[in-house]
């Protein structure tokens, strides 16, 4: 087994200084390519995926997907997937009345010649638990779904990470075409007016027919990236963060570079545009803001936060919200700013934070997965950080 060429341009394209936090995740990068090229199963290192969408919030970990009431905390249903073997990280779809994710997909065996076997899974989202199932969708992709996927009129796009972008019917999970890059796709596409827009750890930004999958065009930009193109409509811009250490401003027409930022360290969650400024964050937990124009600093200082950030950054109203993690401890944090980048308040948890925060009728909600404990869906109050709710999926009879 060897890695691919991709995973050769991965690890010749970054800026790599001795720093644990960036040694820790250089490490998880290669171990999940590694473990993709070669269709090994067994993996679970992720971390949850989570959307909330009208009143529920939906949370993907291991062999679970659960909905919550996002006014009470308690649990609507429980999706444990067809097969025991079956696990869920990416952020699940919630779109139409239907909840859609792909697995983490499972060894096929000798039978199989030993390739990885992935699912598509559509959900009712009603109140049965486990909920009805609409459609799976097999053999319809070969690689491990670490994003979200989104929903344009009738069609299902999303990434795989066996370095393939593709189309899906939207009421069946049927295959209607596939574009190839040159490595992993790991975060959800935007589409703006017919195009779709997404990166791949292969450093390249792409730009896609909507209709057909043909390369509008492709954007080489200085390092790998994990987080979803941000689009500045007044200014026709794209931000984009990289592992190079920086966050990247490309005109939306052809992709060429407007301007760089810099950051200290790499960046890995998807920036966010609001009101003429963009905030993005970093691995050594500093937080940025700069000007969506011109890429100049509007924040004497940046502020930080404990440990890493891999997440983007929630906005609510007047206030951001950055979740974060520590390796060297195993614990993490929830910290609000105001647009002036003062700490309003900051909560501690008890791991590492990974996955973004997402909005609850204007309250942030996180999920994290603590050593050797289950997982833990919290719900604070955004003004003082108090706890409203806190949630663990019920352990599941067997039948």
């Amino acid at each position: 087994m060897t890695f691919d060429s991709g995973e050769d341009s991965l690890l010749s394209s970054q800026n790599f200084q001795p720093s644990v936090k960036r040694l820790r995740w250089f490490v998880l990068l290669i171990l999940i390519l590694f473990l993709t090229a070669c269709s090994v199963t067994g993996v679970s290192e992720s971390w949850p995926g989570i959307t909330a969408e009208g009143s529920r919030v939906y949370v993907s970990n291991a062999n679970q997907v659960v909905a919550i009431d996002g006014q009470s905390g308690e649990q609507v249903w429980q999706y444990n997937g067809q097969a025991a073997s079956e696990n869920f990280y990416a952020p699940p779809l919630v779109e139409d009345g239907r909840v859609v994710l792909g697995d983490f997909g499972v060894s096929g065996g000798i039978f199989a010649g030993g390739r990885l076997l992935v699912k598509i899974h559509a959900l009712v989202d009603g109140d049965q638990s486990p909920p009805q199932v609409d459609w799976i969708a097999e053999d319809q992709v070969s690689g491990r779904i670490f994003a979200s996927a989104l929903q344009v009129d009738d069609r299902i796009f999303l990434g795989t990470g066996d370095n393939k972008f593709v189309a899906l019917d939207a009421a069946t999970g049927e295959k209607i075409w596939e574009f190839a890059t040159g490595n992993s796709v790991w975060d959800k596409p935007i589409h703006v007016d017919g195009i779709l827009y997404f990166t791949s750890l292969d450093k390249n930004v792409y730009a896609l027919a909507a209709e057909d999958g043909d390369l509008v065009w492709s954007a080489s930009v200085s390092g790998a990236s994990a987080g979803s193109p941000v689009l500045n409509e007044s200014a026709d811009l794209l931000y984009v963060g990289s592992f190079s250490g920086e966050l990247l401003a490309l005109n939306r027409a052809d992709g060429s570079l407007a301007w760089e930022a810099p950051a200290e360290d790499w960046v890995w969650g998807t920036p966010l545009y609001h009101d003429g400024i963009v905030y993005y964050s970093d691995l050594s937990g500093n937080i940025y803001a700069v000007d969506g124009e011109s890429g100049e600093s509007v924040w004497n200082n940046s502020p930080e936060v404990p440990g890493s950030v891999e997440s983007e950054i929630l906005l609510i109203d007047d206030q951001l919200f950055v979740t974060s993690g520590d390796v060297d401890t195993g614990t993490g944090a929830i910290t609000a700013f105001n647009l002036e980048g003062q700490e309003l308040w900051q909560k501690d948890v008890d791991a590492e934070v990974q996955p973004p925060p997402v909005s609850m009728d204007g309250d942030p909600v996180i999920a994290f997965v603590p050593e050797d404990e289950p997982l833990q869906v919290v719900r604070y109050d955004a003004e003082n950080g108090a706890i409203l709710w806190r949630f663990t999926p019920p352990i599941e009879d067997e039948e």
